[in-house]
């Protein structure tokens, strides 16, 4: 069962008509668009946040323009707390690092930036989709995904969340007490953590239209098969990159 064979209106339940025509509800599982997975195939589904969208959405459609504004959205607050917090008019502490901070201040910074480390998710996601290579049945899955796509959403993904990491190492660094520590932490794990998820959950339960409801209903509901023979990884991508690196450098 193909991507196409989503039905919106029954994304709960779906209807079966057996031999005897009688008509009985079985739940709707994720699709597969291959046979039962056999030993040498991995059950794979794709993030479900902004960021997936990508990967499968065409140039024009809602899904992919919804995706792009999230990641400008993020990275446009991390530019302006970044030029804000950032004094480079200062030679000695551009960072404006506090001086003299008290002990359980320093403890709560380091506690804080453990943590914010563990819990970066859209990094830990990135190097996922890069471990788990791009398979040959992601396009037979998501009519419209390419690699191409596929490494861009990789790629915004690691820019999203290192940078995010970065301003919050900024705040939780120039923080002089534990509140303001606390807070600005907390403001920027939103940011960072949740808010490509959180409008991909508000998409998916119709608050921002059918359509993006739908696309979002697609992202959940469906499954690929990844072979450990024929996937496309870092490996790949890494002469691929330098190509162009140089091509760029030769021409541009």
């Amino acid at each position: 069962m193909s991507i196409g064979d989503y039905n919106d209106e029954k994304d709960i339940y779906r209807y079966k008509e057996d031999t005897n025509n009688n008509t009985e509800l079985r739940p709707l599982h994720r699709a597969s668009i291959i046979t039962p997975p056999q030993s040498n195939f991995t059950k794979r589904c794709l993030p479900e946040d902004t960021f997936s969208f990508l990967i499968y959405s065409q140039l024009h459609s809602r899904t992919f323009f919804l995706a792009t504004l999230v990641f400008s959205l993020q990275i446009a607050i991390f530019v302006i707390l970044t030029v804000d917090i950032i004094d480079v008019s200062n030679a000695r502490n551009p960072m404006m690092f506090p001086p003299n901070v008290e002990t359980p201040v320093r403890i709560t910074e380091v506690l804080a930036i453990v943590i914010a480390i563990i819990t970066q998710d859209d990094v830990r996601k990135a190097v996922n989709l890069l471990r788990e290579g791009f398979d040959q049945d992601l396009p037979r899955a998501f009519e419209g995904a390419t690699v191409a796509k596929w490494i861009l959403s990789i790629v915004l993904r690691a820019i999203e969340g290192l940078l995010g990491l970065f301003v919050t190492f900024l705040l939780i660094m120039q923080s002089s007490n534990v509140l303001d520590l606390l807070l600005n932490f907390s403001a920027m794990e939103f940011v960072t953590l949740m808010m490509d998820d959180v409008v991909f959950s508000l998409t998916s339960e119709g608050f921002l239209g059918r359509t993006l409801k739908k696309d979002a209903k697609k992202l959940s509901n469906t499954f690929y098969h990844v072979s450990h023979l024929s996937t496309l990884t870092w490996r790949d991508i890494l002469p691929i990159s330098w190509t162009l690196h140089r091509l760029c450098h030769k021409f541009c």
